[in-house]
């Protein structure tokens, strides 16, 4: 990168959430079984004024960056669980381009072609 635009990188202020001062009290009452409501509740006591829907994105943001830390640092992946199949429907795998993965058809087992 070059060098003004590395300095212009860092002279810019850092993102934090005002709700990351409180991760960790928000982790063990959400661990004790709190609702969003009761740690909204909690977070207005010491002066921060959120919604439950903050308070849920944050914390499937905070879960979701340890899970991928813990997928980096271990290297083993979740295998992704096969999609479901409804009666009547047989999956179909066209070949793709190469590196490109295969596109997923779904007809019925009487080739009806109608659309949804």
């Amino acid at each position: 990168m070059k060098p003004e635009l590395q300095q212009f990188v860092s002279s810019l202020p850092t993102r934090r959430s005002k709700l990351e001062p409180f991760s960790h009290d928000m982790a063990e009452l959400m661990n004790a079984g709190c609702s969003y409501r009761q740690v909204v509740d909690y977070l207005a006591s010491k002066g921060v004024k959120a919604h439950p829907s903050e308070i849920k994105s944050f914390v499937t943001a905070k879960v979701r960056a340890h899970q991928f830390q813990q997928t980096k640092v271990s290297g083993s992946k979740k295998p992704c669980p096969p999609a479901p199949v409804q009666a009547g429907m047989v999956r179909k795998v066209t070949p793709a381009a190469k590196s490109a993965l295969p596109k997923l058809d779904w007809e019925t087992e009487t080739s009806n072609k109608e659309t949804w």
